[in-house]
């Protein structure tokens, strides 16, 4: 089985949906432990339960709830003080 290489790719701190039994869980993306499931597919290490439980789950399991707040790079602007 190939896997699809346009693939939306995850990153570390991303929130991220997967099927638990019955019912879907939230979790946090902690590691990107790379190519290690059959056909090379893509793993991450996630974070459930408040932090409690962590698990290995390839790509094809997770679907993407919110991203990682991109590191912000505004422009500091200072005002003059008035005398």
């Amino acid at each position: 089985m190939k896997i699809d290489k346009r693939r939306q790719r995850f990153h570390v701190g991303d929130t991220v949906r997967f099927r638990f039994g019955v019912s879907h869980l939230r979790a946090k993306i902690i590691e990107d432990r790379g190519p290690l499931a059959p056909g090379g597919e893509q793993v991450y290490t996630i974070s459930f339960l408040r932090g409690r439980h962590m698990t290995d789950i390839p790509v094809s399991h997770l679907t993407l709830v919110k991203t990682r707040l991109a590191t912000s790079k505004k422009r500091v602007t200072h005002r003059k003080r008035s005398a």
